[in-house]
């Protein structure tokens, strides 16, 4: 029995555009938490934003290096490495930027729509106060 020790043109082909599609699901994690940050306002400003960031980090290599173990007999390459920043930044710059900034254009006028009725409600408490 002989181990193949290098990958066929066919097979790094199959394993770049998996890694593509790895590097877009991970876009659409990333994407959860701008989401999250885009909906919390605080979150926007705040140390857990590079918390966040770290950890997102950790779970892509993580996820990587998992690709690698079960895809590809262990070995990491780089074209793997390359095709999953490709389809993260094919992912982000598409449909993430897009869905994105829709529902941070709802989630400011919510927030604004809850901050005038805030204020309203502020309003009548201190004129009833004062009678």
């Amino acid at each position: 029995m002989q181990l193949d020790t290098f990958y066929n043109v066919t097979e790094q082909v199959e394993l770049f555009l998996l890694s593509i599609l790895l590097g877009a699901a991970l876009g659409v994690v990333f994407d959860a938490f701008r989401l999250l940050r885009a909906v919390f306002e605080t979150a926007r400003k705040s140390f857990l934003v590079h918390a966040a960031d770290f950890l997102y980090i950790c779970f892509y290599a993580f996820a990587v290096f998992t690709y690698a173990a079960v895809m590809a007999r262990g070995e990491v390459r780089l074209f793997f490495v390359i095709g999953s920043i490709c389809g993260f930044l094919l992912e982000t710059l598409t449909i993430g930027d897009t869905v994105t900034s829709i529902v941070r254009y709802i989630s400011d006028k919510i927030h604004a729509i809850i901050r005038r009725l805030w204020a309203y409600i502020l309003k009548l408490f201190r004129k009833n106060q004062l009678n």
